[in-house]
């Protein structure tokens, strides 16, 4: 499920995730969204000879990742979330803000993360993981990463 994650936020077959792509055995030995990531950072050249670089970041579950997760989705950066030891898609949040003197002083309280259950295709697809009626302590991390052709 985590090859069918990547390739919803990739959009990419050459480099994601199917036989030949360049991240090919990255994605089939990774356990964990925090392998995942450490696999993916680098250069990675795909079947055609041209490669790719990949940035990736990993944010392990903590009370600073609402902040991180909220300028991600704001600058429109693919997001991984592993949740209950799933991988989802992140695509979107319900959240509050409390402005400080200076931006770099936000506050973020999250509400609902909108995530993406790649393992379905009908209205179990979507979900979202409420802060009022879900384990918040159950994230075990997020993943953000972009990808350049050389």
């Amino acid at each position: 499920m985590v090859a069918t994650a990547l390739e919803t936020i990739l959009r990419d077959r050459d480099v994601c995730c199917g036989k030949n792509s360049g991240f090919e055995d990255a994605v089939l030995s990774a356990s964990s969204l925090k392998e995942l990531s450490a696999k993916l950072e680098g250069k990675h050249v795909l079947s055609d000879g041209l490669s790719v670089m990949v940035r990736t970041q990993y944010f392990p579950q903590n009370p600073a990742s609402a902040r991180l997760m909220i300028k991600a989705l704001m600058d429109q950066q693919p997001m991984l979330l592993e949740w209950k030891s799933r991988v989802y898609v992140l695509y979107g949040a319900n959240f509050d803000e409390i402005r400080q003197y200076n931006p770099d002083d936000w506050l973020f309280t999250i509400r609902k993360l909108l995530l993406l259950d790649v393992r379905f295709s009908d209205q179990r697809r979507e979900i979202e993981l409420n802060s009022q009626t879900d384990d918040w302590k159950a994230i075990q991390g997020f993943m953000t990463l972009s990808v350049v052709r050389q």
